[in-house]
């Protein structure tokens, strides 16, 4: 028996109907009815009655439902407890940033500080893609990510406070655009993007940095790699911040511009450790926490 069945059932039973119960997980019908069906030739009973379109639990379905929701409320406030025992007791952070970052930008400070404040405190801060942090978040393997604003990092149970501010500005190819003096030089060429979720941030902030000069053009590239391909060859040019170590390439000029983005740390909202470890960063970095 597996998880995802044990899942479907109590959806099923709880809802009083497969299709309600397929919709709301965004599974198929029938995929449903065969988990339900092999759950139940493996228990050797019926779980269900079934009678034309309604659907109700057998006496020994009731009975296993009700067993499954006390052990998955039990399963929930164990969890609970361990991350209180882990808050109270912990004295170590993992924090995870994005691949495209470069920790040299920002970990020197964050250590100076808890170095002097904090000595007993560790910290570890590793670079993941953004898809990776999310779910090692999900299941605890960090305890905070830090993200661009733009990027969409909000999860059920957590929170996300801004903690820095940052540069930003354009990235293009020396080769293709030796003479570039002001954001007006990149008029006839199209900003580069590769994260769906963020296109609409994206395009905005893009918008923001070329103001009254012109109307910018956009291509999303299918990811990272691609649009950096396109960069090279002078197809196009990127936003980046001034975390991003692309900006220190030896192909590519930065042209940086008066405009800020915000960092976001995000962070259960049951890890009071990762709470005030957010509040100490705001503090750092000189930000309020508010946009």
């Amino acid at each position: 028996m597996t998880q995802s069945q044990i899942n479907y059932f109590l959806a099923v039973a709880g809802d009083g109907s497969i299709t309600r119960a397929a919709s709301r997980l965004f599974v198929s019908q029938p995929a449903i009815s065969k988990s339900i069906s092999a759950m139940e030739k493996e228990l050797g009973f019926a779980l269900f009655s079934r009678w034309e379109k309604s659907i109700t639990l057998t006496y020994a379905g009731k009975l296993l439902y009700e067993f499954f929701s006390r052990s998955k409320d039990e399963y929930r406030h164990l969890l609970k407890e361990i991350d209180q025992y882990r808050d109270r007791t912990s004295r170590h952070i993992r924090i995870g940033c994005p691949s495209t970052w470069n920790p040299e930008a920002f970990c020197p400070a964050i250590m100076d500080h808890f170095r002097a404040t904090q000595p007993d405190l560790t910290i570890g801060i590793e670079c993941f893609p953004l898809p990776e942090m999310l779910n090692m978040l999900k299941n605890r393997e960090l305890d905070m990510i830090l993200s661009l604003d733009l990027r969409e990092t909000f999860l059920m149970g957590m929170c996300t406070k801004h903690v820095a501010t940052t540069g930003c500005g354009v990235l293009y190819s020396k080769k293709c655009f030796p003479d570039v003096k002001s954001i007006g030089d990149l008029r006839y060429t199209q900003f580069l993007g590769w994260d769906t979720s963020a296109k609409d941030q994206f395009e905005a902030l893009a918008s923001r940095i070329c103001g009254d000069e012109f109307t910018p053009a956009f291509k999303n590239c299918a990811n990272y790699h691609t649009a950096v391909f396109e960069l090279t060859r002078g197809n196009g040019v990127m936003i980046f911040a001034d975390w991003d170590s692309a900006v220190h390439s030896e192909l590519f000029e930065y042209l940086p511009l008066d405009t800020n983005v915000y960092i976001n740390a995000v962070f259960s909202v049951e890890n009071q450790a990762a709470a005030a470890f957010a509040d100490e960063l705001a503090q750092i970095f000189g930000c309020d926490g508010q946009k």
